[in-house]
């Protein structure tokens, strides 16, 4: 076995959760630069078990770091537990409202921000009151059209607050109900679009 260039202190032991025996533990002696990197870039918290690291965990980990879109409307709440689920898993949330204006319009903020974004969510929520229905805001139907059209549809996952009216334009497209288990659906739909993630907390 090659030797690894990472060591861990005396008498701490890793888990080997790569290889099939998910029972083994790992010193010293049989350590794999994989199985260490994986640990370090999956649990930051473990660093302190190693010595002389080659790299900084932080800035692997930024390296490493996909952007998602965050469209939303007046739903703090759905915005923000998003955005958690998200951080759970080494991805940065972009929010438009969030970002500093630099003295832009609107519009090249929303250009010059989702520069970058390897995918967008859409968060349509009972926003306006019609006559006899609720829809999103304006500008979430528009940034909608917007990320479909710069990123493909299998790259745009859309949530929505029943009874949230629909875009007539976009029938046929599948959404996924706020009240579901939100995670677990933005999980499978990321993995599907090939989003790299990382879990780094529970």
């Amino acid at each position: 076995m090659e030797k690894s260039k990472y060591k861990i202190r005396n008498g701490a032991l890793l888990q080997d959760v790569i290889n099939a025996d998910n029972s083994k533990t790992v010193g010293n002696s049989n350590m794999t630069d994989e199985l260490a990197e994986y640990h370090l870039l999956t649990n930051p918290d473990c660093k302190k078990h190693f010595v002389d690291l080659p790299f900084d965990i932080d800035e692997q980990l930024a390296k490493k770091r996909e952007k998602i879109f965050i469209v939303h409307g007046h739903n703090d709440k759905a915005k923000i537990e998003i955005a958690q689920i998200l951080k759970k898993y080494n991805i940065e949330p972009i929010i438009l409202h969030e970002q500093p204006d630099k003295g832009r319009t609107i519009i090249e903020k929303l250009e010059q921000e989702a520069e970058g974004v390897s995918f967008a969510i859409i968060l349509l929520t009972k926003d306006d009151v019609m006559s006899d229905n609720y829809r999103a805001r304006q500008n979430v139907m528009f940034e909608y059209g917007y990320f479909i059209a710069k990123l493909g549809k299998n790259r745009v996952l859309a949530i929505y607050d029943n009874p949230v009216e629909k875009a007539s334009d976009l029938s046929g497209i599948l959404y996924k109900e706020l009240s579901g288990n939100l995670e677990n659906e933005i999980y499978k739909e990321l993995k599907a679009a090939g989003v790299k993630m990382i879990q780094i907390s529970k």
